[in-house]
């Protein structure tokens, strides 16, 4: 029972120390300081759900970074077009991003294995034409 208890104990001081250590960037850190850990985290959580998908159901997913484009833009379009507080902007994307995700995955998630790996990866480039033709 004591061998269990150590791993768990020391995983929870880290994630301790982690958050703490979080809380105090700002205050101590510049602007590009932030900025790094602002794009470490977003790539940290990217590559939690890549081992979600991939890791744990075996399903090969290249629609990720479509979704976190998804989340980023309508959360940025919100707060620019309506003024709404960044928190709601953040949670209305997130929202967007799950709705999109939702109707793709419960079209392709039955696909599986190389089908589901081209929908997705024509989802995402298809997805970055659109974005590209927008911006310009």
């Amino acid at each position: 029972m004591e061998t269990k208890s150590k791993p768990r104990l020391l995983n929870v001081m880290l994630l301790l120390m982690t958050v703490i250590a979080l809380f105090f960037i700002p205050q101590v850190s510049n602007e590009y300081g932030i900025h790094i850990a602002i794009i470490s985290l977003f790539f940290v959580l990217m590559s939690s759900s890549w081992n979600l998908v991939a890791g744990y159901t075996g399903q090969v997913s290249f629609a990720h970074a479509a979704f976190a484009v998804i989340g980023a833009y309508s959360s940025a379009l919100f707060a620019i077009h309506f003024g709404l507080p960044i928190p709601l902007c953040l949670g209305i994307g997130a929202v967007c991003a799950g709705i999109l995700g939702f109707a793709l995955g419960s079209l392709c998630l039955p696909l599986g294995g190389t089908y589901l790996s081209l929908v997705t990866l024509s989802f995402s480039e298809i997805l970055r034409i659109i974005i590209t033709n927008e911006v310009m």
